[in-house]
């Protein structure tokens, strides 16, 4: 026999809104401050990039002043 009431029988058996929220709450932090983390990993490589760059364009041009 098909019981009209089953999904709300089975909600219960799992858990209240709130528990739902929760875990999705905590899911949503964890996933910004991973994204966090990888803006600030990408704006630190380039600014990395950046600096070493200007050093080898520096030695570049002292080599070319010199010879």
């Amino acid at each position: 026999m098909i019981n009209p009431n089953r999904s709300l029988e089975r909600k219960s058996v799992t858990g209240n809104g709130k528990d739902y929220f929760l875990s999705s709450f905590i899911f949503l932090l964890a996933s910004c401050f991973s994204f966090v983390l990888d803006v600030a990993r990408y704006a630190v490589e380039q600014t990395k990039n950046k600096l070493l760059n200007n050093q080898i364009k520096s030695v570049q041009d002292l080599m070319t002043d010199l010879g």
